[in-house]
């Protein structure tokens, strides 16, 4: 028995040995993924994906990018980036995609994982259905004027420019929170505002006018 054990301990020794010496890295893939078969139009689809690989930043799709590809009922090729939730690098990790179904009837899809830009796996190919809903999807451009849903209703915004939360030598009382709730009081539905190093970073951590508080976006979008 202490024989057996001490030769499985070698080749075991041995099979890393070789690994780390020639210079073979075990192939990053796609584990398995998980997700329903049935969502509703408009409405959130979220798929959890699981992939062995090591990596550097899983925020970078320049070291890595797992993206799901998706052909929609009508024949439209669609490729949404999935992102990084949680594990670590060189061992499973779990990585998440959210979609919305514009279309009714169904998808179907499949996970490609793509390491500093060459493609290293694909998942199997999967499928899922699209049923109608009462939801309005995307509000977007119509015209000059208006906007429209992705249902086709149309949308007329009733609001003014609130570009910015106030600087740090302004009157400190008519920040997003004040000025949006009069704004909803008064009927507005509508509002624009900038995202910029000055106002609702995304990436940014600094600013060069000393008069700018950085406020995270996040938290001012909990306001809205």
């Amino acid at each position: 028995m202490k024989s057996k054990y001490l030769r499985t301990r070698i080749l075991l020794i041995a099979i890393m040995f070789l690994f780390a010496t020639s210079g073979i890295t075990l192939k990053s893939q796609i584990t398995h993924f998980e997700g329903s078969g049935v969502y509703r139009q408009y409405e959130k689809a979220e798929f959890d994906i699981f992939i062995n690989a090591a990596w550097t930043d899983p925020f970078s799709s320049a070291v890595i990018a797992l993206d799901m590809i998706l052909t929609s009922p009508t024949g439209k090729n669609l490729v949404l980036p999935c992102y990084y939730s949680s594990g670590e690098s060189g061992s499973e990790s779990k990585w998440k995609a959210r979609f919305m179904a514009q279309e009714t009837g169904t998808y179907n899809y499949k996970f490609r994982l793509t390491i500093n830009g060459k493609v290293t796996d694909e998942s199997e190919s999967s499928s899922f259905k699209s049923v109608k809903s009462s939801g309005k999807g995307i509000l977007r451009p119509n015209n000059y004027w208006t906007f429209k849903f992705d249902n086709g209703e149309v949308f007329r915004g009733i609001g003014e420019n609130i570009g910015w939360d106030p600087r740090n030598n302004d009157n400190q009382k008519y920040n997003y929170e004040y000025m949006l709730k009069v704004l909803a009081d008064n009927g507005g539905n509508y509002f624009r505002c900038w995202m910029n190093s000055n106002t609702l970073p995304v990436d940014w951590k600094t600013t060069r006018n000393p008069n700018v508080t950085i406020i995270p976006a996040q938290d001012s979008m909990k306001v809205v």
